[in-house]
This record gives structure tokens, sequence and C-alpha cells, in this order.
């Protein structure tokens, strides 16, 4: 953690326990800066996982995600706004309780893509999707 090297952190707190995750989460954090890390140069992000307990597979506009972080993570949510932290929900999909276990009845990937690229992003310092200006797309194009 003293280390001088960008971190990447992926905070995952659930659709069920965000409420109880709140306090452990600010810990964590209040940590990070007590080892000298300026919240605003860390690369973290939020993520609020088992989306689907909430009856939706998605999230409709941001501020439903917002409202839910603000009513369950509200220590958390004040340190999302006041550093700019990245936050998104997760999901694998529409989960319905059967037999006493758990079946995925439709799969989604979706939320694991927004995440991926987010990773991505954040590691490498430029959007997976991003082609390049005409200039490198020649250069790179002569070198294959």
């Amino acid at each position: 953690m003293n280390a001088n090297i960008p971190l990447t952190f992926i905070i995952v707190t659930s659709y069920e326990s965000a409420h109880r995750d709140d306090t452990l989460i600010n810990e964590f954090l209040d940590e990070l800066e007590r080892k000298g890390k300026n919240l605003r140069s860390v690369n973290a992000i939020l993520v609020v996982s088992k989306w689907d307990k909430s009856g939706k597979v998605n999230v409709v506009n941001a501020d439903e995600l917002d409202d839910f972080i603000n009513e369950r993570l509200s220590r958390t949510s004040q340190r999302i706004d006041t550093y700019g932290l990245s936050k998104t929900y997760y999901t694998i999909g529409d989960i319905q309780n059967s037999n006493g276990g758990e079946r995925i009845e439709s799969l989604s990937l979706a939320t694991a893509e927004i995440l991926s690229k987010w990773l991505y992003q954040s590691i490498v310092g430029y959007d997976l999707d991003y082609e390049g200006t005409f200039w490198e797309r020649i250069k790179f194009s002569l070198i294959k």
C-alpha cells in the first residue's frame, strides 16, 4: 500500500447487504487515506452485486443506482461524490429460487462487460473501444 504504483480497487457489496457494508467500506477508504493514498488518484469502483434481487436485471437510469447508494450506503455515497469514484451494478442475469436453490433463468453478461471495460480503461488509460486517431490507425496498419 505504501508503494508508489497505480492501484485499482473493485469494492463489492451486494444488494442485500449494502446497508451493513457501509461502515466497512468507509473504514477501508479511511485506511487507504491513512496510508497516504489520495482517493482522487486511486482507481476505485463501487459494485453493487446481486442487482437482480431488486426485482430487475438492469438499472433503468443512473438515478435508480444513485438513489440506492444514497439510501443504503449513505457514508459511502458521500465519499463517492466527494472523490468522483465510479459506481456500477452487477448481476449475472435473472435468478429464480427453485427447489431450495437459485437457478439462472436468463443469462445477461452486459454488466460484466461494463465492469471489464472500466477495469481495462482504469489500467491502460484509454477505452477498450478506442480505435485510435487517424495517424495511430495508419501507424498500426503499417506495423502489421
